[in-house]
């Protein structure tokens, strides 16, 4: 099954995203098949976008990395079986130094091949979404992108409305989600 969601992705890498009115015909949509991608921690987190927000300094960043050692390991989380897959984690405010010694006592020496980390990225717009294409091009297991913290990603704009700038965001980061 995941050799089927690669090959998905990788029409989709190569497909001329120029159309800006991709239209199928009914019969062509029936003829299509569609893999179902498996959910990351099953019966709680699934194939999507989200948003973790909260307080600062209350453990977002904490719960983030114990889901991204679960999925890379392919270890239970909280008693619900995880699929096994790749993760890319922007740690944007942090450095190697201070993750070496937070995933350290997280997790002891038990490190996982399929973690990878990056304290830097392009921001949505400027880049960010050809580094993560790329990224998955190397690895196309790979099956959780965390961007810690989402504010370092966003290109502001000067005069723009915070909703339609909020939402153009969204769709940008939803949009290439969907792909993966």
């Amino acid at each position: 099954m995941t050799e089927q969601i690669n090959t998905a992705f990788s029409d989709w890498i190569d497909e001329d995203l120029s159309n800006e009115f991709p239209v199928v015909s009914m019969s062509q949509l029936y003829a299509t098949s569609y893999f179902k991608k498996p959910p990351l921690v099953e019966g709680l987190i699934y194939r999507n976008s989200y948003i973790f927000a909260g307080s600062p300094k209350q453990g977002k960043s904490f719960l983030m990395l114990q889901l991204c050692y679960h999925v890379s390991m392919g270890l239970p989380l909280w008693g619900h079986p995880v699929n096994r897959g790749s993760v890319l984690y922007l740690a944007l405010e942090d450095n190697y130094p201070r993750l070496q010694q937070r995933l350290f006592k997280m997790f002891a020496e038990e490190a996982s091949e399929q973690f990878y980390i990056a304290t830097w990225a392009k921001k949505v717009g400027e880049g960010l979404e050809d580094q993560l294409i790329e990224f998955v091009k190397e690895h196309p297991e790979t099956s959780l992108i965390v961007i810690d913290t989402l504010k370092l990603v966003r290109a502001l704009r000067p005069n723009q409305n915070n909703y339609d700038e909020d939402y153009e965001f969204g769709n940008a980061l939803t949009r290439l989600v969907r792909q993966l």
